[in-house]
Formats: C-alpha cells, structure tokens, sequence
C-alpha cells in the first residue's frame, strides 16, 4: 500500500513519470512489479503517482539496465536505505557494484568513441567518393586517383562497397 504524501509534494503520473526519466509508461510498470519502485499514492481510478526521488530511482534505474546490470543487482543498489542499519553498511554494499558499472560505462564510452571516428573517416572517404562517376567496386576503388581517397579503404567504407 502507499504511503501518505505532503500535498506540498509534487506529484507525478506514471505516463508523467516515465516521461520524465525517458522510459515507457510500461516499463514504470515492469519496474514496479518487480519492486524496485512504488508509487506514492493511488487515486480511486487507479492511476499511480509517484514523486520526483522514485523519478531518480527510475532514472538509476534504467541506467543501470540498459548498462546490462541484472535487475537481481539493481534492486540490491536500490534497495531502500533505511534497510541498512548504518551508511557504512550502505556504502560497503553498494560501492563494488556502482564502481564495476562505471568501468563498464567507460568502456562503452571509449568503443564509442572509437565507433565515432571511424565513422568520421568513412564520411570522409564517402565524401571523396561524392564527385566519382565509376561503380564502387575493389578494383575501381583500390586503384581511385583520387587524392583524399588514396586507395586504401577507410572506415566502414570496405563493408559499404565491396
């Protein structure tokens, strides 16, 4: 059942919930099935409320989901606070998790940028290409007197054309 909430407190749909963190209306759903979310308040029509920290709650959630973290480990990060006897007990419990995801989040940020690159140097190769009358073709194109071209494939551009 939920809790009673201050009307001071500003109150969110779930469609306005998942607007706000970037997810469906039904993944508020599956998340609060699960139990790593609650709403707040439930009017008499049944439409879900939920406040601006379960909102952060979504927002780490769905973070943590889409860096591939089992929902079994999310709701250990989630779990509410006030589960642990003291922010020590907290912190040793959450740290080793939160520390892997950020290395994985920074490997995903370095393949990226890697991917980034590449495709700068396939735009390059391609906009060379832009002026070419010949078909594409790794005859054509290995032996293209096209000075930005050079000869060698660059990029994606192999994968595109031959």
């Amino acid at each position: 059942m939920a809790t009673p909430v201050s009307t001071a407190q500003l109150l969110l749909t779930s469609t306005q919930a998942a607007q706000r963190t970037g997810l469906t209306p039904r993944a508020v759903r599956y998340y609060e099935e699960r139990g790593l979310v609650r709403p707040v308040a439930r009017s008499k029509r049944g439409v879900r409320y939920f406040t601006d920290a379960e909102c952060r709650r979504l927002t780490l959630i769905r973070d943590l989901s889409q860096l591939g973290v089992p929902l079994a480990k999310i709701r250990r990060v989630t779990g509410r606070a006030g589960a642990r006897e003291t922010g020590a007990a907290m912190a040793r419990a959450v740290r080793p998790l939160l520390e892997a995801q950020l290395g994985r989040a920074e490997e995903h940020v370095a393949r990226y940028r890697a991917i980034a690159r590449t495709l700068r140097q396939t735009l390059r190769t391609v906009d060379a290409c832009g002026a070419c009358g010949l078909r594409p073709g790794r005859t054509t194109c290995l032996t293209c007197p096209n000075p930005r071209w050079d000869g060698k494939p660059k990029g994606y551009v192999e994968g595109l054309m031959f």
